[in-house]
C-alpha cells in the first residue's frame, strides 16, 4: 500500500507579497525551500492561518535569504501580505517507509528567517548574527535523557544537537526551551 504522508512545512511564515498579475505558482526564499526540503516545481499546500483558506500550488525559488513569500495568480486573491501561513509538502511511500520516516519542520523567525529546524533526533538553530561563531552544551536541560549541543560555524550553517528522540512526544517544550537557552526566546 503507498500512502500520502506529510513529509516538511515552513510553519507560520508572513506573506511578503501577493502578484495577481504572475501565471501562478508560490515563491518561497530559496534557504527556507532548502531547509524544508522543497524542490522547485513541488507541489506545496498553503495554509493560511489569518483568513482560513487553503490551496494547492507548486514552489518557485525566490533570492536566497530575502524572506519572500509571495502568492502568486490567482492564488494572490487567498491572501494578503502580513498573512500567516503554513507551506506544507507530502510524499508517497509504502507502510514501512511511512512507519521509519521523520517530516522536517521549519519555523521562521522574524523577516521569515531560519528560526529552528527539527527533523527525527535534529534540531538546528542558526547562529546569533552578531556572532562569528558560537558554542554551547547544555547538559541542565535534557529532552528523552539527552544533553542538548549547539554547534554554530562562521559560516553560519548548524551542526545538530544531540539525540533529540523524544521531540516529538513534547515538541513545543523542546523548542521553547531550546530558544531559551541559546537566547532566542
Amino acid at each position: 500500500m503507498i500512502r500520502k504522508i506529510f513529509k516538511s512545512k515552513i510553519h507560520r511564515a508572513v506573506i511578503t507579497e501577493a502578484d495577481i498579475d504572475y501565471n501562478g505558482s508560490l515563491t518561497i526564499d530559496s534557504n527556507l525551500m532548502e531547509a524544508a526540503d522543497i524542490l522547485e516545481n513541488e507541489a506545496v499546500h498553503v495554509w493560511n492561518i489569518s483568513n482560513g483558506s487553503r490551496l494547492l500550488t507548486y514552489a518557485l525559488k525566490g533570492k536566497a535569504g530575502s524572506g519572500t513569500i509571495c502568492l502568486n495568480g490567482s492564488a494572490a486573491r487567498l491572501g494578503h501580505v502580513g498573512d500567516l501561513v503554513i507551506i506544507t509538502t507530502f510524499a508517497d511511500m509504502t507502510t514501512e517507509e511511512a512507519k521509519k520516516f521523520k517530516p522536517t519542520v521549519v519555523l521562521v523567525s522574524e523577516g521569515n528567517k531560519i528560526g529552528i529546524v527539527s527533523s527525527e533526533s535534529t534540531v538546528i538553530i542558526p547562529p546569533p548574527p552578531d556572532e562569528k561563531e558560537y558554542y554551547a552544551e547544555y547538559p541542565d536541560y535534557s529532552c528523552g535523557g539527552n544533553s542538548v549541543t549547539v554547534i554554530h560555524t562562521p559560516s553560519g550553517k548548524s551542526t545538530r544537537c544531540n539525540s533529540f528522540d523524544d521531540i516529538s512526544k513534547n515538541e513545543e517544550e523542546a523548542l521553547s526551551a531550546l530558544k531559551r537557552v541559546v537566547g532566542r526566546g
